[in-house]
């Protein structure tokens, strides 16, 4: 069609600079749109790969462990950010090379003296923290023990946890039982303590798929798969378009350049 309406006018010196400048104006275009099929298409292949984790870490991510239970001890837990100098609640969020201290506070409720060792299961921080004091307890490779030695009746004794937040966080599972942003350390007559991290971006997908449907992720990762299929749809036709438009331009140009032989 552009071709008919062109070739069909009078030629002037005038119509092979609008020509000559339309070429310029579509090579930009091609250009422009090439990079953002491109884009669209490295965008098509992240949101893919998210879908992949998520799916692989929704199930491992929605299930706590069970503490253990030990009688005749009354164990309390609390949590400082040491670098900020203030206790953890449910909101707060650790971030890079932060320093937790883990206080337990233990008390002999029974009659007897008691000499144990309380299992802690800290195998899912790993993946943010290191321990700091390690050399002050018996570690293996996913607890440690904290050593309780002939504590009295009505006796107590406090022991603590030094985390250090790492430099970089990992963006995905670094195991099966690796909950997404979030470090469960299992320590005895308590529930899981839960600390949240201030997570990349990459990473906090996991925690989106650990904590929504994993249905209702698949509806919301289809309908951005089909947006983003549909933009480079539009973006491939538009591209054509393009190409066709400068095929006709190059003939018609020819057309001229014989014609004024």
């Amino acid at each position: 069609m552009f071709k008919k309406i062109v070739s069909s006018l009078i030629y002037s010196p005038a119509m092979i600079w609008k020509l000559s400048r339309l070429g310029t104006k579509l090579d930009q275009e091609k250009k422009d749109t090439i990079q953002a099929i491109v884009i669209l298409m490295f965008s098509l292949i992240a949101i893919i790969l998210s879908a992949l984790l998520i799916n692989n870490s929704t199930n491992n991510n929605l299930t706590l462990k069970p503490t253990t239970k030990i009688d005749d001890l009354s164990i309390k837990l609390s949590t400082l950010n040491q670098t900020k100098s203030r206790l953890l609640n449910f909101q707060s969020k650790v971030s890079n090379n932060e320093t937790i201290i883990i206080n337990i506070d233990v008390k002999n409720t029974s009659t007897e003296t008691i000499t144990t060792d309380l299992a802690i299961d800290y195998d899912d921080a790993k993946d943010y923290f290191e321990l700091i004091n390690s050399s002050e307890f018996k570690t293996t490779k996913d607890q440690l023990s904290i050593n309780i030695d002939n504590l009295k009746p009505e006796q107590s004794v406090n022991k603590q946890l030094l985390l250090r937040a790492k430099n970089y966080f990992p963006t995905t599972p670094q195991r099966q039982t690796s909950n997404d942003c979030v470090a469960n350390i299992y320590i005895p007559n308590n529930k899981p303590l839960s600390i949240n991290l201030k997570c990349p971006i990459t990473k906090q997908l996991d925690l989106l798929g650990a904590t929504q449907n994993p249905n209702d992720n698949f509806k919301y990762l289809l309908t951005i798969i089909v947006i983003v299929v549909a933009l480079i749809v539009v973006k491939v036709v538009y591209l054509i378009r393009i190409l066709i438009t400068k095929h006709e331009i190059k003939e018609i140009r020819n057309y001229i350049n014989s014609e004024t032989l």
